[in-house]
């Protein structure tokens, strides 16, 4: 997968050397109310007998199904699309769309890198799953035959898969414009010592990875 870039924590802990540690406690008494109350179901009966409705019950007149053509790579170039000639007009692009506004992830933390999350990619694919276009069908499955008949043209780059792999000098950009592949780094101090002598620093990287940047498909259920 190849997320948008990695944050970098630098905690440094104070005291006598020993390993800080934090533990949690769950102080909150059982009640048969709030979070994590057990509450009785009341809609097992219609899914029981089969009367449930779901969204892919729903029929309107003049409804049409959408697909979308995910990248099946990484990382990598968009080349070119083809769209079978007979479905030209039920394939729509960036382009199209161009009227929607990207996602834009903004911070007030210095150094913070951001970066543009639009409804449908043009340029690369940043991840397995990005969204390249959009299928339009009268059914579904002929909205899936229209996305499997398009053929795209990549230009395949090395795929930042690991935290590590993400922070060498020489990785490849998950943005072009960026320097390196971290979008933030913070520092936050622990204990109080001011003996820097007995501070022992200690590093800790983890991925940020915001919601969109997850590479999962974006799933909508219903139920009535």
């Amino acid at each position: 997968m190849c997320g948008p870039g990695v944050i970098v924590y630098d905690i440094r802990l104070g005291g006598t050397g020993d390993e800080s540690s934090v533990s949690l406690q769950n102080c909150s008494k059982s009640s048969p109310q709030g979070v994590g109350a057990s509450l009785r179901r009341n809609e097992d009966a219609r899914f029981l007998d089969g009367k449930g409705e779901y969204l892919a019950d729903l029929q309107v007149p003049g409804m049409a199904e959408v697909f979308f053509l995910r990248s099946p790579v990484a990382h990598g170039k968009i080349r070119s699309i083809t769209v079978p000639e007979a479905a030209r007009d039920q394939v729509f692009f960036a382009s199209d769309i161009a009227f929607t506004k990207p996602i834009l992830a903004v911070s007030a933390a210095k150094g913070f890198k951001p970066s543009n999350y639009p409804a449908l990619t043009s340029d690369k694919a940043r991840f397995v799953g990005d969204l390249l276009a959009i299928c339009i069908a009268p059914t579904r499955a002929e909205a899936e035959d229209i996305a499997q008949a398009c053929v795209i043209d990549f230009e395949e780059l090395p795929a930042v898969w690991d935290i590590d792999v993400a922070l060498k000098p020489d990785a490849p950009r998950v943005h072009d414009s960026w320097s390196d592949n971290v979008y933030i780094y913070s520092r936050i101090m622990t204990g109080g010592s001011t003996n820097w002598w007995s501070i022992r620093r200690r590093s800790f990287r983890m991925s940020s990875v915001p919601f969109w940047q997850t590479a999962s498909a974006s799933r909508k259920a219903g139920c009535g």
